[in-house]
């Protein structure tokens, strides 16, 4: 699978940051292959990989953990360019939220946005597409700090998380989390989420706009028709949010996208693909990041993936990677421990 790319616009902060710090921004994005110029534009994109070993970096020379939090308190709606603008306009919050996770990948290719309710509650989410490679945690901090931002700004200030849900480990200070969200932060979470209740999702937006938001929905269209997606990058987005789902069927995504089953099937023979290659592919990028980025026992990530016990998960795993998921997992802090010696 080929990296996504992000817009540089949530990644803004970054530069202050380092600069309040005493930090050359310049030498740091010299390290990765890009100057200060780059990131004055808000629309220039970068490899979502390289984001975050960017994110990761600036909090190895800061000495700050929770930097990626810290880079996304400065963000909102304004970050997400015509995607923000449409969900500002949109008539409520469930719309804008929908829209939200619709059209995402405009912005940012790397990651979904799931919207889940449940027993009174909401769960907004947000998914890391590709678990291989460094500083997904700091990218996790950053996109649940701009999606606290815009849910106070379509909801107003009285809104508050009941709950926010990491899925990395618990750095050594907790205290920045809990003082920003102002809610329980529970890491070594299966998945990244802000969690409220769910009468929210029909509260009217005060901003509101017929007018501005038929308009933003043309330039999302004519920005979709430029950046058009492969039906396989499309599945890809659906498989990764969906992919704790026991129902996870052929059927239910060929409904999802308005397309027959075996029309969807014999698409997917033309680009090269199958259902089942691609929800394999889900299941393994979900696998790695859980056991790389969190405590969770492997018979629990086998669980949460659908496998039917602990032994058939071992046994993708090893079709996988070639190695059990102790093994990898071991493996996998080993090489983020040296690369971090590396770079220091």
């Amino acid at each position: 699978m080929t990296t996504g790319r992000v817009r540089v616009a949530p990644l803004m902060a970054l530069l202050p940051l380092l600069r309040e710090r005493a930090i050359d921004a310049a030498g740091v994005l010299a390290a990765f292959g890009y100057d200060v110029a780059f990131f004055d534009e808000p629309d220039n994109t970068l490899p979502f990989d390289v984001a975050a070993r960017l994110l990761e970096h600036c909090a190895e020379v800061t000495r700050c953990d929770h930097f990626g939090l810290l880079v996304g308190q400065r963000g909102g709606l304004s970050v997400l360019g015509p995607v923000g603008f449409l969900m500002q306009s949109s008539p409520d919050v469930r719309s804008a939220l929908v829209a939200l996770g619709r059209y995402l990948h405009i912005h940012d290719r790397g990651a979904v946005i799931g919207l889940a309710e449940r027993g009174g509650f909401a769960a907004l989410s947000y998914t890391v597409m590709q678990a291989a490679g460094s500083g997904r945690g700091q990218v996790l901090d950053t996109a649940l700090a701009i999606g606290f931002n815009l849910m106070r700004a379509l909801c107003g200030s009285g809104w508050l998380p009941s709950e926010v849900q990491i899925a990395h480990r618990a750095p050594a200070d907790r205290a920045p989390f809990r003082r920003f969200f102002g809610a329980t932060v529970r890491f070594d979470a299966d998945q990244s989420a802000l969690l409220f209740p769910s009468h929210w999702l029909d509260r009217p937006i005060a901003s509101a706009d017929p007018l501005l938001h038929r308009m933003m929905e043309q330039r999302i269209r004519q920005l979709q028709t430029l950046g058009a997606e492969q039906l396989v990058d499309q599945l890809r987005r659906l498989l990764v949010a969906w992919v704790t789902e026991p129902s996870l069927s052929l059927e239910r995504v060929a409904a999802q996208i308005g397309m027959n089953p075996r029309t969807l099937n014999r698409r997917l023979a033309v680009e090269g693909a199958s259902f089942a290659q691609l929800r394999d592919e889900a299941r393994r990028e979900a696998a790695c990041g859980l056991l790389r980025d969190t405590d969770t026992p492997a018979a629990e990530i086998a669980n949460l993936l659908c496998y039917a016990d602990a032994a058939a998960f071992s046994r993708a795993f090893k079709r996988w990677t070639g190695t059990a998921p102790a093994a990898w997992r071991t493996a996998a802090r080993g090489t983020k421990r040296a690369a971090r010696a590396r770079r220091q």
